[in-house]
């Protein structure tokens, strides 16, 4: 079952009948396959559009302009695409443009995201081949036991073998921000965290042999320390100061191998990054900081 944060928020009654306490409670959902990813892309684009709503998408983004002319490919341009339509000189785009470029770029995003799940459900538990795990989650807000929103999402590639897991992307919308449900997403994964139990009880497609094992204690049973890494833009200041502030900190140089054999979902964490299909090799990384988190020493 699915643990709820519990939070009062004030709501106004008929006439002259006061101040009435409503309870607005958050769960975090284990989306398991036929799953409607409808909520879950929603929260992601308001997450996103919301970091980026300052951003320049060529000189800051460094997004393709070919974004603009050709609908149909919907973010899955090469981010730092070197085709001289890019690059910091060009002609400044103007708001509604450049909303139109991040938009597509983030939809991309999320196609990538949903066909990264619809593989995730299709393999089976005798798939032995299969050493990483995807996890995909969503946050729903609870009122008078009904859902009337989802407002987070998250997805995860867990590694057994490393005791080891990332997050590739998070985000929660913003008028549900700064209320430690991101925090909790962050730590999903380990004992004690919510999504354990559901995991556990999962009945779908999910390989109970490899549910997470991380602890968040290396003094705890695990035969090893359990560790976290997440990959985000460098101008997301906002994305690393909140990772920093967990206890993240920076890779001297980032785990490239590592992130490109990640079931080629490299393209992990900072959640705004669109998974390009394993092609992320053309990636500029000078424009990311990878950042990990390890569970404390006895």
């Amino acid at each position: 079952s699915s643990h709820r944060l519990l939070v009062q928020v004030p709501s106004f009654g008929p006439l002259f009948a006061g101040v009435v306490k409503m309870s607005l409670s958050f769960q975090i959902k284990l989306l398991a396959e036929n799953s409607d990813l409808a909520g879950a892309r929603e929260a992601f684009l308001e997450a996103f559009h919301n970091e980026y709503k300052d951003l320049d998408a060529i000189k800051d983004l460094n997004l393709s302009r070919s974004l603009l002319t050709d609908s149909s490919s919907s973010g899955t341009s090469k981010s730092g695409d070197n085709d001289g339509n890019n690059c910091g000189t060009s002609k400044t785009l103007d708001v509604n443009d450049n909303f139109i470029m991040i938009d597509r770029f983030l939809q991309g995003a999320f196609d990538d995201e949903e066909e990264r799940f619809k593989n995730s459900s299709k393999s089976t538990t005798d798939d032995k081949t299969n050493t990483n795990i995807e996890y995909f989650v969503q946050v729903e807000a609870i009122q008078n036991d009904a859902v009337i929103d989802v407002v987070g999402y998250a997805s995860y590639n867990y590694q057994p073998s490393k005791n080891h897991y990332y997050i590739h992307q998070l985000g929660i919308k913003p008028s549900y921000q700064k209320r430690g449900i991101g925090k909790r997403l962050v730590f999903a994964l380990l004992e004690g965290g919510e999504l354990k139990s559901e995991i556990s009880a999962s009945t779908g497609t999910v390989d109970k042999s490899k549910k997470p094992s991380l602890t968040s204690s290396s003094s705890s049973s695990s035969s090893s320390s359990s560790s976290i890494s997440v990959l985000t833009r460098r101008i997301n200041t906002g994305a690393v100061e909140f990772y920093e502030l967990l206890g993240f900190r920076e890779r001297v140089s980032i785990d490239t191998v590592s992130l490109l054999n990640s079931d080629n979902n490299d393209d992990t964490g900072d959640n705004e990054k669109a998974n390009e299909n394993g092609q992320d090799l053309n990636l500029d990384l000078t424009q990311y900081i990878q950042l990990d988190w390890k569970s404390s020493s006895s």
